[in-house]
């Protein structure tokens, strides 16, 4: 099972540097993948994107957890990103539906705040009905569904507590446009009419997205 740290500053990042930012994560043990997403430059973003948004995957809960701790890895981020907005911080169980052949290199990172009148309905109904009209999408390169999970975590960042993530990829702003544009997306709209009840809207936004996959290094995890 991948498990995904997902923190997402707000504010104005046009300073930031990613490279020492790249070095800590190319070493954080149990990580297999961290993806860093920024703003794309899209006039058909539908708010103002957050200024940077990392994903965390890693295999195991104890491995994400012991990064969080008090003396994880992690712990450097505060003053690392000292110039931005406090981070929020949420944990996923992350279940990926395409394989990456290539990654994309934009994403469009979608979120619903909620809550649903019954999660169990919601989640059910999204991954039977809504999932499988995503996957027709043209050009698609990843997907992932992200569902929240309860997570120990000594970083100094508030949680987040969103019902559900949804991470789509792409090649290029342009075949996102594409997707979106395409019958695929008319089918998803009429989806949504059949959606169980909820609250709290849905939030789009398109981010240019990097990757690292750190060296291989085991955690000394403590379940």
């Amino acid at each position: 099972m991948t498990v995904a740290l997902i923190l997402t500053w707000d504010g104005d990042a046009a300073q930031l540097t990613t490279t020492r930012l790249s070095a800590v994560l190319a070493s954080v043990p149990g990580l297999r993948r961290a993806l860093l997403h920024r703003p794309a430059d899209w006039p058909e973003q539908e708010a103002r994107a957050p200024a940077l948004v990392l994903q965390l995957e890693f295999d195991a809960l104890a491995s994400l957890q012991a990064a969080c701790a008090a003396e994880g890895d992690l712990q450097v981020f505060p003053e690392l990103l000292s110039g931005m907005e406090p981070a929020s911080q949420q944990a996923f169980r992350l279940r990926r539906y395409v394989t990456p052949e290539p990654a994309g290199r934009v994403s469009y990172l979608v979120h619903y705040p909620g809550p649903a009148l019954s999660a169990s309905d919601w989640l059910d109904h999204y991954a039977s009905h809504h999932i499988p009209l995503m996957q027709k999408l043209p050009a698609l390169r990843e997907m992932e569904m992200l569902t929240p999970i309860d997570h120990v975590s000594a970083l100094p960042f508030p949680q987040a507590n969103h019902m559900q993530r949804n991470r789509v990829a792409f090649d290029s702003l342009s075949a996102l446009a594409a997707a979106l544009r395409s019958s695929v997306r008319d089918e998803m709209r009429a989806d949504v009419a059949e959606y169980p009840p909820y609250r709290g809207g849905v939030f789009h936004f398109a981010m240019q997205t990097g990757q690292i996959v750190p060296a291989r290094k085991e955690s000394s995890d403590v379940a």
